[in-house]
């Protein structure tokens, strides 16, 4: 896993010449309760979450690093393994893009490191700011839906396993989250908010916000955290996108909303880049 984070950042910095941005792009993911770095539908495993990321930073000449092998522990862990794996592989200066759960780690890995770190701007995507009401739901899940919750287990998934690891993403949690880990001072931040229309979620997601909206009324949503909770500091922009297809996946079955899923995906992207390109020619030198 190391060796090959670390010989990508060799060869990816052999060509500074050529690239858009002076630093390069660290990606830290959100929560992932299987323990890996993968997508899962059910107990499918899928791809790694960063490689259409991966793919599409490549493809516009931007040094990306992947923070991968966090595990599925709780918050701090993350924190924690997130700062000795940008140890190891040697990082200097960089951004960070971080994903879901992953902007929160990130923020509290900038507060807890930021004499060790020489982060130049941080920009996370649907993440969590102010919650998500899906935390709550999941706590519950076991008693609120037995039957369904005994097929997730059989299959693998057992949500009262994972209460703590949802627990610290309930909209009173990030509350006090959020008086403890204020805005980092003088640092570049921004964010980018997604949400599909109901009726054009896939499946899974479509079923998760069907089970939160019963419970929470009206939700304007990714098909996982409300939209209004993905805002923080300078939004950017928002963009049609599902959780999934905001890292690249599509699982429409139409090939037109797959297509629209995938054009939305770029379009996302270079709003990234462009934010980061703007972070390096000082128009956020103030944060």
């Amino acid at each position: 896993m190391k060796s090959f984070a670390s010989n990508d950042l060799q060869k990816q910095t052999n060509q500074t010449d050529t690239l858009p941005l002076q630093f390069p792009v660290v990606f830290i993911r959100g929560l992932n309760s299987w323990g890996d770095d993968r997508i899962h539908i059910g107990p499918l495993r899928l791809q790694h979450m960063w490689e259409p990321f991966r793919q599409a930073m490549q493809d516009r000449k931007v040094r990306f690093i992947p923070i991968q092998g966090m595990g599925k522990g709780r918050r701090q862990q993350h924190v924690d393994q997130a700062f000795q794996i940008l140890k190891t592989l040697g990082v200097q200066s960089f951004h960070i893009l971080a994903h879901s759960a992953g902007g929160i780690v990130a923020r509290q890995l900038i507060a807890e490191h930021h004499s060790q770190l020489d982060v130049r701007s941080l920009l996370t995507v649907a993440t969590p700011h102010h919650g998500a009401h899906i935390a709550n739901k999941a706590i519950s899940f076991h008693q609120q839906n037995p039957m369904m919750y005994t097929l997730c287990k059989a299959s693998g998934y057992d949500t009262c396993e994972r209460a703590n690891l949802y627990a610290e993403y309930t909209p009173e949690s990030m509350e006090a989250f959020n008086d403890a880990f204020p805005r980092p001072p003088h640092l570049p931040v921004g964010s980018i908010s997604c949400a599909v229309p109901f009726w054009d979620l896939p499946l899974g997601p479509k079923l998760l916000s069907w089970a939160v909206r019963k419970t929470y009324g009206s939700y304007d949503s990714d098909g996982i955290i409300e939209e209004s909770s993905q805002r923080w500091q300078n939004h950017l922009d928002r963009f049609e996108l599902d959780h999934a297809a905001q890292l690249g996946f599509s699982f429409h079955l139409r090939p037109q909303r797959r297509r629209q899923s995938q054009e939305n995906f770029h379009n996302m992207v270079n709003c990234a880049v462009n934010y980061f390109m703007d972070v390096e020619s000082g128009k956020y030198a103030e944060g």
